[in-house]
Order: C-alpha cells, then structure tokens, then sequence
C-alpha cells in the first residue's frame, strides 16, 4: 500500500530490485505497478499490484530473496 502523505498530486514510478541480484533472471513480471508512472492525488492510499512468476530453475540452495520496489517522483514536464 502506498500513500501519498502530501497536500499535492504526485506522479512516480517505481524501480524493482531483487537481492541477491544474481536472482533477478529468474523472475517474470506479469502485472506491475512499476511498468507505467503512477498519479496519487493527495492523500490517495492504494495498493498496487504486482504478478510474478519464479523460474524453477532458480535454486533451493540460494536463501532468502527479496523483491522491492523504490517510488521515485517522475520529473516534471518541461514547459
């Protein structure tokens, strides 16, 4: 869930990242809020959807993988 906590319209968008980074081949986006930029009016809460699927191939032996997302705000619009 994200919230936009401001008191003005934002638009980001967010960048993935896999750690152990050696993991990230083996995941296939289906559906994902980071593939387009994203507008929050203010205050606006939402969850946003992500779909994925792991390749088995992806060893039993490696641990833990975490998937997360950084939001950047988009740059604005040259006038």
């Amino acid at each position: 869930v994200y919230k936009n906590r401001s008191k003005a319209m934002l638009v980001g968008q967010a960048a993935p990242s896999f750690t152990p980074t050696v993991s990230a081949p083996y995941f296939q986006k289906i559906e994902c809020f980071c593939f387009n930029q994203q507008t929050f009016q203010p205050g606006e809460e939402r969850s946003l959807p992500v779909v994925f699927v792991v390749n088995p191939e992806l060893g039993k032996d490696l641990g833990t993988v975490t998937l997360s997302y950084t939001f950047f705000e988009a740059p604005k619009p040259k006038v």
